[in-house]
């Protein structure tokens, strides 16, 4: 404005009485008409005006002290919004519920953060990423590290959207700290964030300082929300319980409380004895009316001094005919079918690159036998017992708490479902079932049903079945001296593939190790089964050469059929062994055999992932001749049993409800099924290590107290690493890279011609035993019946143990 036309307003002004400030008050609190365009003209320039206050040498200060006070009162109001009830951000400890911790999303708290306070959001965006320089190097930081790791697209949306949802979590933080400090009740960070350090075993000192800044509550109110949780699940385990249509599932594990300093007060066994269980939803149309069969087994029960008739008695060979066979058109049985799979499955993902094509094609090794529907398996955990279960009066002890627990109990106790005629399946591992049997046997004197405790009927454990057969495959290949000495052997091939650990495999079993020892070996012999098997009908020498002659699948399909009787000890093997010595090829049959036993192996790890309970129980006649033919009488005895109860004793009902749950899909995935007892041991891992405590924090108050939070526990951790966007989360095994190691092994195999009959009368120092031969003729020398076999396996069966569980041997 020119200078004249300034001082004639100014003076105009003066002269009506008025002031510049005066005049701006006035216009901005008339309400005339006629003053609407004069105001609304300096509206729009307020941000003009304002800016000019603000860097006027005289009204800076005062212009920003009055926007800190406007910013102030706003954003103050804003958090107040925050605090209200009205939110859902209010957590009272004392009533702290699974759902509610499920129930915390950082994104839904940010939309309303950004709803309610948006000048507060705005701001502390802003405050955030005040140095715009930087915020753009960083950016640019992240998308050259995602190139070189090979991590996302690289593009830079994709690096906006992840800085915009870490810029996210830090002001849903700041906010959060300013609510609790506001309104302590308006804690739902700080809530979980005590739970989360509370199962990640951060001190307590590490809380307190959280708790102090805001971002936790406060250990007593995390011992008060555990406490809380645990009764929750209490109250969820009565009424999975009391529906009578929940199977359980126990097993005994061992915690070592040791003291910094042994003293005559502290002079006590470390090691405590404790009790773990849990129970399963029982799935798959199961009814309470299919497990009312309790009086009718009593009946005929071995226990029952007055039973009305006897259970029909049953040979170990009638258990061949649970699944008939038909006829294949390949020609093969079943066995062999999966062994012809395999080869190509191994070939596809071992192989060279040409076969990578057909893994499409690979389908299912054989038509499902009986398959579990895939669904996802819900478990309570119970709270953990101080209680030893080694023993029969423990096993006792911990099926009346698990009962109590699960709110069911005697007709006339109060406060608990009469089980009356019902069946309540019971899961556990091989020990389990033999102090079981037990206690069933002494029981059978009582005089009231649940004191016989007619409602029991035992599921042996299908992990520990697994290990039993990697320990059987240990006994008759590792634990032999001569069987480590001839130069084709599996001790030979572990010196190539884990030469660090070859002494360590070989003198004591280990479950994960032998299983990797196993699947390993197991793909190079059949690789080089096909090298060989290549050599014989093309007269190639390697199987990239056959890949350069582009092979259709159709020619993949007959070799492979062709290899599983030709690489595989079959029915006629005991012929070749029968030859006179210098007509055979020892090195040869030792080869197949070790093919066999490690396609059972295979077969029978993968009916189990699978949830094809048919084959499963297929799978389990040959191992329980190996179990009977490696020392493993109990083992034997045990699934005879077990088998011929399913299939010739009880009701058709009962039966169809043990054999689809026998297997869990904790994850309700395809290919993801798992042995109960299994599940039962992941528990014990998390129970006892994971979130167990550790120095004084450690103690078995603790454990027992938490044990049943293990599912919420893990919850609670997935549900912080969703909303934190934290990666390198999973605790399973990475696929093995065994390109080095096949490789290895495949030149060891080719120059020893392990599958080519080239020598009759090659000899070896160790002939590997044919464990399914021998248990079979042990079987027929001896008890043929199912009573009496069971009688041999428990009594004086001998030479066995627990198998030790260790953490890895849960890893997928």
């Amino acid at each position: 404005m020119e200078p004249l036309r300034l001082n004639a307003a100014l003076t105009s002004l003066s002269d009506n009485g008025l002031s510049p400030a005066a005049l701006i008050l006035h216009l901005l609190g008339s309400r005339q008409p006629t003053n609407e365009d004069v105001v609304q003209d300096l509206i729009s320039h307020v941000e003009e005006i304002l800016e000019a206050l603000s860097t006027h040498t005289v009204t800076k200060e005062i212009s920003l002290e009055w926007a800190r006070r406007v910013t102030t009162r706003e954003c103050t109001q804003e958090v107040m919004k925050l605090v209200n009830k009205q939110t859902g951000w209010h957590f009272n400890a004392n009533h702290a519920t699974p759902e509610k911790m499920d129930a915390f999303q950082i994104p839904v708290m940010a939309n309303l953060m950004r709803d309610l306070a948006p000048h507060l959001w705005d701001l502390l965006g802003a405050l955030l990423s005040a140095d715009h320089v930087a915020v753009r190097r960083r950016k640019a930081g992240v998308m050259v590290a995602n190139l070189r790791h090979g991590t996302g697209d690289g593009s830079g949306d994709q690096v906006e959207s992840e800085a915009e949802k870490l810029l996210s979590i830090k002001k849903v933080t700041c906010v959060t700290i300013m609510t609790q400090s506001t309104n302590q009740r308006c804690n739902p960070l700080p809530a979980v964030m005590g739970i989360f350090g509370r199962c990640s075993n951060t001190p307590e000192r590490v809380m307190e300082v959280l708790a102090h800044a805001g971002l936790s509550i406060s250990t007593t109110a995390v011992n008060n929300a555990i406490r809380s949780l645990a009764e929750e699940s209490r109250r969820g385990l009565r009424a999975l319980g009391s529906t009578m249509l929940a199977s359980y599932a126990y097993d005994n594990f061992d915690v070592d409380l040791k003291v910094d300093t042994p003293t005559v007060e502290k002079a006590v066994p470390t090691l405590k004895h404790l009790t773990s269980g849990t129970l399963l939803e029982v799935k798959h149309g199961v009814t309470t009316e299919d497990l009312r069969c309790a009086d009718t087994l009593w009946r005929s029960s071995p226990n029952n001094p007055q039973r009305e008739s006897q259970r029909p008695v049953c040979s170990w060979d009638q258990l061949l005919t649970i699944h008939p066979e038909d006829p294949h058109p390949s020609g093969l049985y079943c066995q062999q079918r999966f062994n012809a799979w395999k080869m190509r499955y191994d070939l596809c993902h071992h192989g060279p690159e040409y076969f990578r094509q057909f893994i499409p094609q690979l389908g299912c090794p054989y038509k499902p036998m009986y398959q579990i529907p895939v669904v996802k398996t819900p478990q309570v955990p119970a709270r953990a017992m101080n209680i030893n279960q080694s023993t029969v009066q423990g096993n006792a002890e911990a099926v009346e708490d698990l009962l109590r627990q699960g709110g069911v109990g005697a007709e006339g106790v109060p406060n608990v479902v009469d089980v009356a005629e019902h069946i309540i399946l019971f899961h556990g591992d091989l020990s389990t079932m033999e102090r079981i049997q037990s206690l069933l046997a002494s029981r059978s004197i009582e005089h009231t049903p649940f004191r016989q405790m007619r409602f029991m009927v035992f599921i042996p454990g299908l992990f520990h079945l697994k290990m039993a057969c990697a320990d059987a495959v240990w006994r008759t290949y590792l634990e032999p001296k001569r069987g480590q000495e001839d130069t084709a052997t599996l001790m030979h091939y572990i010196s190539i593939s884990r030469y660090r650990q070859a002494h360590s495999i070989a003198t004591k079993f280990k479950f994960r190790r032998t299983h990797e020892v196993i699947g390993h070996v197991g793909i190079a012999l059949r690789l080089d089964g096909w090298e060989t098997e290549i050599h014989k009908r093309f007269r190639l020498d390697t199987r990239e050469q056959w890949a350069d002659t582009k092979p259709l699948w159709e020619d993949v399909v007959k070799l492979s059929e062709d290899m599983a009787g030709n690489f595989v000890a079959g029915r006629d093997f005991e012929k070749m062994r029968r030859q006179r010595v210098e007509e055979r090829d020892q090195v040869f049959e030792n080869s197949l055999l070790m093919n066999r036993d490690f396609l059972l192996y295979e077969m029978m790890a993968d009916a189990m992932n699978q949830g094809d309970i048919g084959a499963v129980e297929w799978a389990c006649i040959p191992w329980i001749f190996i179990f009977k033919g490696s020392s493993k009488s109990k083992y034997a005895a045990q699934m005879t049993r077990f088998l011929h109860d399913v299939h010739f004793v009880y009701p058709e009902r009962l039966r169809r409800a043990i054999r689809l749950n026998w297997l869990c899909n904790p994850t309700g995935k395809e290919g993801k099924f798992r042995g109960v007892d299994w599940l039962v041991e992941r528990n014990n891992l998390y129970t006892k290590v994971v979130y167990g405590g550790s120095v004084s924090n450690r103690t078995v108050h603790r454990i027992i107290l938490e044990s049943p939070l293990v599912e919420t526990y893990r919850s609670c951790i997935d549900n912080i690493q969703d909303n934190f966007l934290l990666s390198n989360r999973t605790i399973a095994h990475a696929d093995t890279d065994l390109t080095k190691t096949l490789h290895a092994l495949g030149v060891y195999m080719h120059d020893h011609d392990i599958h080519r009959v080239l020598n009759p009368g090659r000899k070896v120092t160790y002939l590997i035993p044919n464990q399914m031969s021998k248990g079979l003729a042990l079987l027929n020398e001896g008890a043929t019946q199912v009573d009496d076999i069971a009688l041999d396996g428990v009594i004086g069966g001998g030479g066995e143990e627990d198998i030790e569980v260790d953490g890895d041997d849960l890893m997928d």
